[in-house]
């Protein structure tokens, strides 16, 4: 891989003097737009984005290898840092924060050298979705007069962009394929196009900054990989699609789901499903309907505790990736390393999100006020780090469920003890959770008094650390029953 790094002789060095000449000119093409045109920061910067994607790719049909591409995206990766570090070129820079000019370059050099030989017509696929898609995504999402809001993550995004980026990626893959000829699956390639689209325009959903610039381009490269060469996993990601798509719709409506957290289940479930089948899916599936169940379940009653849980028990997105993100990790890296032990981290995963929904949800049932997981001090219901044994036995019952669930794929004697290992795990990380809860996680006082995890005006921070919210602590409790689990199983 290091060869490929730099260029090798005196025509790749040639080549790339002109190429970095031709790209200084168009940066200063656009800086002087910006100044005698009075172009704005953000068309100044997608104009630079479509014509550094444009290219690349001409080069790159000239080019046999993709030394050149890469050590100039590296180069510019780092210029670009240090541009946006003392904010030397304007014209690259966006009214708001963000990285994606840094990361730009960076998803074409990583694409170059993981797909350049590989397959070359992905590589071009990636670089038009992230110079065209991306762009047309972004300008139809700022130019409509009204908007319909996205939030996924944290960059705000729209309805109108997310459809524009879905049609522009089918597009550009549909057109990209049928030119090359490079397609092998025998499902049509406008049903591949179309479902590869949609998935690709969520990931740039789901962005912070100018993440899109990278998720967008490695979703891109190993979707596609996956979908044009097995046609087995092509039906079933067409069918999770469908299927999710639909089910979703109907549970948003229930109010169970936000419209982002539907989005991100979609999203979830279709890769889980795609890529591993019914034995990496219906534990998520269990998962999903009795956390949801329980919390609607009393739901008069848990009304009284809205001030202190910063979250509904209509999920969001961010609620959705806590809980479901390490498994989806998890199932994508068996994908490519086919070791049995990822599925009992998987389980593991699950097992811990189960554990501490059904401890939150029934916890606050119990007739006898919680303790404080760190000073066994009575405290108020619904506090974080608070315990009760209403709550430990119904993260137990949560536990086990998802580990009885993941039984029923491998029904051998021989692994129960594997399972059992689940179950635990799952339960110990639900203290975890607990004990982070009662320790990094940010609590607030209210201006009567009252205790809760919901930032805002009014409310002083008592505890924790500010950024280190619910679902930052799910997600590192569930992380740590992967963990446990995991490393026992290697190092056994």
């Amino acid at each position: 891989m290091i060869h490929l790094l730099f260029p090798q002789n005196i025509t790749d060095w040639q080549t790339f003097g002109l190429f970095f000449l031709t790209l200084g000119t168009i940066l200063a093409i656009s800086e002087w737009l910006k100044k005698h045109l009075k172009f704005s920061d953000e068309l100044s910067r997608k104009l630079i984005h479509v014509s550094v994607g444009a290219l690349v790719w001409l080069y790159a049909t000239q080019l046999q290898t993709p030394n050149v591409i890469i050590f100039i995206s590296l180069l510019f990766t780092l210029i670009n840092a240090i541009v946006l570090k003392f904010n030397l070129l304007p014209a690259m820079q966006a009214d708001r924060t963000t990285y994606g000019t840094v990361l730009y370059p960076l998803a074409i050099a990583i694409s170059a050298a993981l797909f350049w030989q590989h397959n070359k017509t992905l590589f071009y696929i990636a670089v038009w979705v992230l110079a065209v898609a991306d762009a047309l995504a972004a300008g139809v999402g700022q130019s409509v007069k009204k908007p319909v809001p996205l939030r996924m993550w944290y960059d705000k995004k729209s309805v109108q962009g997310a459809l524009t980026m879905w049609g522009a990626t089918a597009l550009i893959i549909y057109i990209a394929f049928t030119i090359s000829g490079n397609y092998h699956n025998p499902l049509p390639l406008w049903l591949i196009s179309c479902v590869a689209g949609a998935l690709i325009a969520i990931s740039e959903l789901i962005s912070k900054k100018g993440s899109d610039n990278l998720s967008v381009a490695l979703m891109t490269l190993l979707l596609l990989d996956i979908l044009i060469h097995d046609a087995a996993t092509g039906v079933r990601f067409n069918w999770a699609f469908l299927v999710s798509a639909v089910s979703v719709s109907v549970i948003v409506k229930w109010g169970w789901l936000t419209v982002e957290g539907g989005i991100a289940t979609v999203f979830t479930g279709t890769l889980l499903y795609g890529l591993g089948g019914w034995e990496w899916t219906l534990p998520i599936v269990v998962f999903f309907i009795t956390s949801s169940l329980l919390s609607v379940a009393g739901r008069a009653y848990k009304q009284r505790f809205k001030e202190q849980f910063a979250k509904s028990s209509r999920r969001d997105a961010h609620q959705v990736f806590a809980n479901g993100g390490m498994a989806l990790i998890i199932m994508i890296l068996y994908y490519y390393d086919p070791q049995p032990f990822y599925y009992f981290m998987f389980l593991a995963s699950l097992a811990a999100a189960n554990a501490d929904t059904w401890a939150t949800e029934l916890g606050v049932f119990s007739p006898h006020e919680p303790r404080m997981i760190t000073t066994l001090q009575s405290v108020e219901k619904g506090r974080s780090g608070a315990v009760s044994w209403t709550g430990l036995l119904a993260a137990m019952a949560g536990s086990a469920l998802i580990a009885l669930t993941g039984y029923l794929f491998l029904p051998m004697p021989a692994m129960i003890g594997y399972f059992i290992l689940v179950a635990a795990s799952g339960f110990l990380a639900s203290l975890v959770d607990s004990l982070l809860g009662a320790t990094l996680q940010a609590q607030f006082r209210t201006a009567n008094g009252k205790w809760t995890e919901i930032p805002g005006k009014g409310h002083a921070l008592q505890q924790g650390v500010s950024f280190v919210t619910n679902d930052v602590v799910n997600f590192i409790a569930i992380l740590s029953a992967s963990l446990m689990i995991g490393l026992f199983l290697i190092f056994k």
